[in-house]
């Protein structure tokens, strides 16, 4: 047979191995095709020819075939040089047959190993040993499965000691047993198995001067009887579970421990402890992040290359007595300038709590663009929420802005918030989120049935958006004829704080802050990161944000944004249908359902939508049409397109190289110049940390009432109900 004919071969597929008496290895079952292999195919043709006969992935599969003159070995084909073996064996054999088999699958008769001095016997020399006892494994069809061939055999080599410790971690974890390091350097490492008198043995070394490990001595043997099953295996450390799910939390950040267990088991059939997979996944994000004391001890340089890149920033860095992290506030020149040019002179402040093993708060600051769009302007994770801790925040903020300026507060009743605000912006006025006093009426309310609830917040709102006076006094009555105890809590607080009737700031008609559900998407999967990570992704989220609204407001062929020419439409809609009447040059009487007196040089109307909303009202605009005057001259600077991009004109840069960080080896290169940070003092409150931001906090002592007359102040006890 000529040289260059190829070899026609017969392929199993689907079957198993069975051993015949003579101790001959043939193949039952599945199905038999034929293909041609010639010596100058490559593996990997060999490989998509069975890949197309086999009709899907083939990555978990093995391929053998037997000599012509001993059918009781198993030849494995593993590359092109092996390939080509085969074809040259079989010249002279009629139709050779190769073995398709799952890797792992090992024959009746096993294919026979190297005694223990396979360091004289050459690589290809195949020397017939006793059949070994095998190890039950109660995980078949796992991945682990396919690790049996991690070890090969005498002569197998790895790039170097630490390729090798994992080849044999992996080994041991699929054939189910336990070993111990003899011995282990950076040169050699010698193994036995962990069963008393067992005789497994393997030794790898050096090959001369270089970093490549070869095996010479393997003794794959087991004459113990010991079996680990799937509970606790001794080699399953932290270090591999972080190999095994590294790429997964890298693509999940969110990745849950329970996730992990579930799928350890699913995928290697090991069961692991709660506690086994939290470690394996803090030392995966360490390997993909840096270790956090990296992290903090860059804190002072970050600081200084912040306000470096971006001039006129503001970054602040606190730290205790110990040296130890306290707080960090950081604001950016495009955001300071952006809330000065081109938003209301509003601010709301809120807060979520980190999930990172050091504790710790998020406190935020953000106003209002022309086109209601939340826009940040200030964050700092301080320790935790109290009246210092604010302090501290609006100092910096107040130092941030460039002029002292009235301000408008929203927040809910946070510890120390209101007291805060009061003395760091004296001059400013502070309004309380409806959004976190609804929540509250509903906890204090907690006997009532969800209907109730349901419209007691729906009377409490009106009664917070009421124009009139009037109709606030209706509302409250309404509230105290389904429950007095709502009315009254609702009353203990100022309605000069929340109702739009008596607030004697301006807040334009933003009755609720929902700042934390704003940056809920950038901080949900950074919440347990590094601080310094942390304010990265949110310098990244706020950069990416400005650039797409100055891209959408480039093309806005409008005077107004979107929105406020939205609202004036509808009011110029319904002022077309209003009679006026001049009261003087300047005042008119405008008469829809009530008299709404207008008061152009103030900018006032009876109806408070001007006041409320910054825009003209329709019984303004009845006046502005009926002295021939435009209401797009009457709205306010803020709801332009002009000041809508100015809000967006300045960029934010990128200030430090995080990977640079991740892959810091040796924290010495950060300059002895910089302060000293360390890491804060590891703080875990019981249970499992929180993933929703914290509800609000009741300040005020809960008013207990009496159970027979349901007063408040006094019990049963001392209720004069009961005196005749």
């Amino acid at each position: 047979m000529a040289s260059d004919t190829p070899l026609v071969c017969v392929v199993h597929l689907g079957g198993s191995l069975v051993s015949d008496k003579d101790g001959s290895i043939s193949y039952t079952g599945g199905e038999a095709h034929l293909t041609d292999v010639d010596r100058g195919m490559t593996f990997e043709e060999f490989k998509a020819e069975i890949a197309e006969m086999h009709g899907g992935d083939i990555s978990g599969l093995s391929f053998k075939y037997v000599l012509p003159t001993n059918r009781r070995t198993l030849i494995t084909i593993s590359n092109t040089k092996d390939l080509r073996r085969m074809v040259d064996i079989n010249r002279e054999t009629p139709s050779p047959e190769i073995y398709v088999l799952a890797k792992g699958i090992v024959p009746l008769n096993p294919a026979p190993d190297t005694n223990n001095t396979p360091s004289r016997i050459p690589t290809n020399t195949i020397v017939e040993l006793p059949t070994p006892t095998p190890l039950a494994c109660d995980r078949p069809n796992k991945l682990s499965v396919l690790w049996d061939n991690e070890i090969t055999g005498v002569g197998q080599l790895f790039m170097d000691v630490h390729e090798f410790r994992e080849a044999l971690r992996k080994y041991a974890i699929a054939k189910n047993f336990g070993y111990r390091l003899v011995k282990n350097n950076r040169t050699s490492v010698t193994a036995k198995c962990k069963g008393e008198g067992c005789s497994w043995r393997i030794h790898a070394s050096r090959v001369s001067t270089t970093k490549v490990i070869k095996i010479k001595v393997f003794k794959d043997v087991h004459t113990c009887d010991r079996v680990i099953g799937t509970q606790s295996h001794p080699h399953v450390t932290r270090f591999w579970i972080a190999n095994m799910i590294k790429k997964k939390l890298h693509e999940s950040p969110d990745y849950k421990v329970s996730d992990i267990v579930k799928d350890i088991d699913r995928d290697y059939g090991l069961k692991l402890k709660y506690k086994q997979a939290w470690r394996g996944m803090e030392t995966a994000r360490e390997q993909l992040l840096g270790k956090d004391v990296d992290f903090y001890k860059q804190l002072p340089r970050y600081c200084e290359k912040l306000i470096e890149t971006n001039p006129g920033s503001i970054a602040a860095l606190s730290t205790t007595a110990e040296d130890r992290f306290h707080r960090l506030f950081v604001s950016f020149h495009a955001c300071i300038r952006g809330f000065e040019c081109g938003c209301r002179p509003l601010v709301f402040l809120d807060r979520t709590p980190l999930k990172s093993k050091y504790g710790g708060v998020l406190l935020v600051a953000a106003s209002v663009d022309g086109n209601d769009e939340i826009f940040p302007i200030a964050f700092a994770v301080v320790e935790e929420e109290d009246y210092d801790s604010w302090h501290w925040f609006l100092l910096q903020l107040r130092s941030a802005l460039s002029s002292p300026m009235p301000l408008t507060f929203v927040s809910d009743r946070s510890n120390g918030l209101k007291e805060a605000v009061s003395q760091v912006f004296e001059n400013s006025e502070h309004a309380y989120c409806l959004r976190h006093l609804t929540r509250s009426l509903k906890k204090e309310m907690r006997t009532s049935s969800k209907e109730v609830k349901d419209v007691l917040v729906e009377l409490f709102l009106s009664a917070a958006r009421a124009r009139r006076k009037d109709e606030f006094v209706a509302c409250i009555e309404n509230m105290r004829s389904v429950s007095p105890e709502a009315a009254t809590w609702v009353m203990c607080f100022q309605p000069e704080l929340w109702a739009n009737l008596f607030f004697k700031g301006m807040r334009y008609n933003q009755l609720s802050s929902n700042v934390i559900e704003f940056i809920d998407g950038w901080i949900s999967k950074a919440c347990d990161f590094p601080v310094l990570k942390l304010m990265e992704v949110i310098r990244s989220e706020i950069a990416q944000l400005i650039c797409a609204r100055l891209e959408d407001a480039s093309k806005w062929n409008t005077s107004l944004t979107p929105r406020a020419e939205e609202k004036l439409h509808k009011e110029i809609n319904c002022a077309s249908l209003l009679s006026v009447s001049v009261s003087s040059a300047s005042v008119f009487e405008v008469v829809d359902e009530h008299s709404n007196i207008v008061d152009l040089e103030k900018s006032e109307c009876t109806c408070l939508n001007w006041k409320l909303t910054g825009v003209p009202c329709r019984h303004a605009i009845a006046s502005l049409s009926f002295i021939g005057r435009n209401a797009y001259d009457f709205c306010e600077k803020y709801f332009t397109s002009d000041h809508y991009r100015l809000t967006y004109s300045e960029t934010i840069n990128p200030v430090l190289d995080m990977d640079s960080i991740s892959s810091i080896s040796n924290i010495e290169m950060v300059d002895d110049s910089y302060p000293k940070v360390e890491l804060p003092k590891a703080h875990r409150t019981p249970g499992r940390p929180k993933k929703r931001r914290i509800e609000p906090i009741d300040l005020d002592k809960r008013t207990f009432l009496c159970g027979i007359c349901k007063g408040p102040g006094h019990n049963k006890k001392t209720c004069k109900a009961l005196v005749l």
